[in-house]
């Protein structure tokens, strides 16, 4: 009994460290990873509700003060792979949750096919076409919407998908930090469609 006692005390001090830690570490812009690392390294005294654990620490970085961009951004990119590790390291843990892996990474492909959606259908078949064909393209099309008392307001439109690319990549950076070569080529696809965008569709 005693010994269970020292365990749980040992996890629940190891929690208060680790999210202590990190909330120090972005306000004196230094070693987010130091305050994440102990959840993990508790390991046989860690907490049972690992998960809640690293959500508390989570919710302590967010509310965290600000620091330089450039260091936050170097705090940010440390920190991400600080919680990979942990949820890599007590993978069973985190299992079915918002941080397993495998659900996360079935999240982000869906962020690729909205954010591919959002180039334009005459974009994606523009390929190999002379400059020529194009533009009989879009003045058939803007005959068209004519001929149909059709109004388009282009400004707003390009408008509209920027910000809705702008809204996919905040919903990917909540995903936080994906490893391996299946996060890597989405990460490839999900940057050239929301380059496309943003290309095509400027301000």
């Amino acid at each position: 009994a005693a010994a269970e006692s020292s365990g749980e005390a040992a996890a629940e001090s190891s929690g208060e460290a680790a999210a202590e830690g990190v909330g120090e570490a972005a306000a004196e812009g230094a070693g987010a990873e130091t305050g994440v690392a102990p959840a993990a390294e508790a390991a046989p005294g860690a907490p049972e509700d690992l998960v809640r654990t690293i959500r508390e620490i989570q919710d302590k970085w967010r509310r965290a003060p600000e620091v330089p961009p450039d260091v936050k951004r170097r705090l940010a990119a440390r920190f991400g792979r600080a919680i990979a590790r942990v949820v890599e390291t007590h993978a069973e843990q985190f299992r079915g949750t918002d941080y397993d892996p495998a659900q996360r990474l079935k999240h982000f492909e869906r962020l690729c096919k909205r954010a591919e959606a959002l180039v334009a259908t005459e974009s994606r078949g523009a390929a190999g076409v002379s400059p020529a064909e194009l533009l009989a393209r879009n003045w058939r099309a803007q005959l068209a919407a004519n001929t149909m008392g059709v109004r388009v307001d282009e400004q707003a439109q390009r408008r509209a998908a920027r910000e809705d690319v702008k809204r996919l990549q905040a919903e990917r950076r909540r995903l936080g930090t994906l490893t391996g070569s299946e996060a890597d080529a989405l990460q490839a696809r999900f940057q050239r469609a929301c380059d496309r965008v943003f290309r095509e569709n400027p301000a």
